[in-house]
């Protein structure tokens, strides 16, 4: 009688366990089924409070559709990344395949960059075919020690130098061959440290116009120094004390 007794305590120990579990279960169901139906709801009221205080109201179709015009270099690191940005009281989405156009010039002081530990420059973004950038009118230039720069090269290593990102030589090493009337070429080749940030920066001048990177004396010099597993370096030619 006493076994009996055990076993069913036993028994009913285990059916308040598995309604306990049940329980939990269904509550953890209902209370992340809330929490995404309220975070959707947020969205929701957030568009919408955002799409009533702007003077044009854009929809999905029109965005996708609408030439994305870029003024600065903020703008175009969004570029590609899929956000949203508020340009002149319109809301675009700024994703890849979307089209775009540099409505300015667009200046980036190396200086500052470096000060702020960002390296990453975006010139790629115009020669890629991810991302459709109008830049007829307009382009982005360097400043640094009161002279512009143009960056004719940029390497991003990938675990060894044969597997490369976004290396557009082909498409701005011509810039070079618009320096014609200068007397000497000046180089300024910044590179990164094994954690991908800033390592060091050197400027060379020399009389030989190259035909390629191989005959770029900077590069040359530091080629050894290069993080060729995972960083990634820039070359850029001083163009002059105006634009």
């Amino acid at each position: 009688m006493e076994k009996k007794n055990e076993n069913g305590i036993i028994s009913i120990f285990v059916l308040f366990s598995m309604l306990f579990l049940l329980f939990f279960i269904f509550t953890s169901y209902f209370f992340i089924k809330n929490k995404i139906a309220l975070k959707e709801n947020q969205n929701l009221q957030l568009k919408k409070m955002y799409s009533e205080d702007i003077d044009v109201i854009e929809n999905e179709s029109n965005l996708s559709n609408e030439v994305i015009p870029i003024y600065n270099i903020d703008e175009l690191n969004i570029v590609g990344t899929g956000s949203f940005l508020k340009i002149k009281n319109k809301i675009y989405e700024c994703g890849i395949g979307k089209n775009y156009m540099l409505r300015d010039n667009i200046i980036v002081d190396i200086d500052e960059d470096i000060i702020n530990s960002r390296v990453g420059f975006n010139d790629y973004k115009l020669y890629s075919s991810n991302y459709h950038i109008d830049n007829f009118s307009y382009d982005i230039y360097y400043y640094k020690d009161n002279t512009y720069w143009k960056n004719i090269f940029y390497k991003k290593y990938v675990d060894d130098e044969k597997n490369t990102q976004n290396n557009y030589t082909e498409n701005n090493f011509s810039i070079i061959d618009k320096c014609n009337n200068m007397d000497d070429y000046t180089y300024l080749m910044l590179w990164t440290d094994n954690n991908n940030e800033f390592k060091n920066l050197e400027i060379v001048s020399q009389k030989e116009k190259p035909q390629n990177v191989n005959q770029i004396q900077v590069y040359n010099k530091n080629y050894d120094k290069l993080n060729k597993k995972d960083g990634e370096f820039y070359i850029f030619i001083n163009i002059g004390n105006k634009i």
